[in-house]
């Protein structure tokens, strides 16, 4: 029993320690700076515009030159693309944000159903991808090819909601961050283990009998057993500094 309980541990540690294999193009590293900043001085002789920055435009008349924030005076065509104004960003100019990761793994973007993110470590930025043209991200299979326009799904903030859904998934869900009655961040949450979405919180069914992740502490695992001729749950707590491993089931070092 104690080699198989080495074996084990050195399975999982293998696991951990092994590079993640992320399909789709890499947009922004979670490494990368904020807003891109591009040039910002004109030749001082050329009558042109020029990007120097995600929202702002340069616009260089010989001697003089100003500055125009696309963002603020044109609201529907935020981004600057091109020395112009346009309502979709060039990834070039101006890199997609990254979520604030709320645990480990893929997640989808929010606002753009074209983006998802992988997250390594909770509470760091994540890596932003982008899917293949003509394909959109699913919560379940990855990026898949978009059909219909429904095939488009990202986050609908409701200001008498709590927590919102995202789409027909009982996976994902989302809090939205008000300021001023405006939306100012999406912040990505999944359901771990047997738990599902329920419109309100993760609720946790028993699947089978066996040991299944607690939501929201790796410490606690749900325990299901048959009882009655139904399957029940309790739940059950990993001793000293041990972490619950749900692909295993059982309780292993933290390190």
């Amino acid at each position: 029993m104690y080699v198989k309980l080495l074996l084990l541990i050195g399975c999982v540690a293998h696991l951990h320690a092994a590079p993640q294999s992320v399909p789709g193009k890499l947009l922004r590293a979670s490494s990368a700076a904020g807003p891109t900043t591009l040039t910002t001085t004109c030749d001082g002789t050329g009558y042109y515009t020029q990007c120097s920055g995600c929202n702002s435009i340069l616009v260089c008349l010989g001697s003089f030159s100003d500055t125009r924030k696309c963002d603020v005076l044109v609201p529907d065509t935020p981004y600057c693309v091109n020395g112009t104004c346009s309502a979709q960003p060039s990834y070039d100019t101006c890199p997609p944000p990254a979520l604030k990761c709320t645990g480990e793994g893929y997640y989808p973007d929010p606002n753009n159903c074209k983006l998802y993110h992988y997250c390594e470590v909770t509470g760091e930025p994540s890596d932003v991808y982008e899917c293949s043209p003509n394909y959109v991200f699913n919560g379940v299979d990855g990026c898949k090819q978009q059909i219909f326009p429904s095939d488009c799904v990202t986050c609908k903030c409701d200001p008498s909601k709590i927590f919102v859904g995202y789409g027909n998934s009982k996976i994902f869900y989302a809090y939205c961050v008000y300021q001023n009655a405006k939306v100012t961040d999406i912040i990505m949450s999944k359901c771990s283990g047997a738990s599902t979405f329920n419109g309100v919180k993760c609720d946790f069914k028993c699947p089978s009998e066996g040991n299944f992740a607690y939501e929201g502490d790796k410490k606690r695992y749900y325990q299901c057993y048959t009882s009655g001729g139904k399957l029940t749950f309790t739940v059950q707590s990993c001793s000293n500094s041990d972490v619950f491993n749900p692909e295993y089931g059982v309780c292993v070092p933290a390190s």
